[in-house]
């Protein structure tokens, strides 16, 4: 099944990974100001882009919606699928929230780790749980 997209706003970008490697990301944004922020963690051997069926429930209800692609996923640099630890990806979702924060200052944060990601998403949270409002996780 094909998804429709029915976002206002989309932005792509590329930022540093904690040890300099490109990292991708999506933004989505609703018409209007948006009431919270969703960071999409991706699974294994995914990409940001998969996640346009979460996109168009959320965008309608006035989230904004983050994606980065993790290194070796999808458009960032990096051995495909390989990474040294988990720390790298966490290091990495660290300076995306960052870069999250920054643009949508004030702004509650919410997590939605997806497989691998939710996985990410419990190693982040057991390091900068001061930095998110709230995960939701699915195997």
């Amino acid at each position: 099944m094909a998804w429709e997209v029915v976002f206002v706003k989309h932005e792509e970008g590329f930022m540093s990974g904690y040890d300099g490697t490109k990292l991708y990301y999506q933004v989505w944004k609703p018409d209007g100001e948006s009431k919270a922020v969703v960071v999409v963690v991706h699974g294994l051997v995914e990409h940001s882009g998969r996640y346009i069926n979460v996109v168009n429930q959320l965008i309608p209800k006035g989230y904004a919606v983050y994606a980065l692609d993790h290194r070796g996923h999808g458009k960032s640099e990096g051995e495909r699928a390989h990474v040294k630890s988990f720390d790298e990806f966490v290091e990495d979702l660290k300076l995306f929230v960052d870069l999250v924060k920054k643009k949508e200052k004030r702004k509650k944060l919410f997590m939605l780790g997806h497989s691998m990601g939710s996985l990410i998403t419990l190693l982040f949270m057991a390091k900068y749980p001061e930095d998110v409002s709230g995960v939701v996780l699915s195997g």
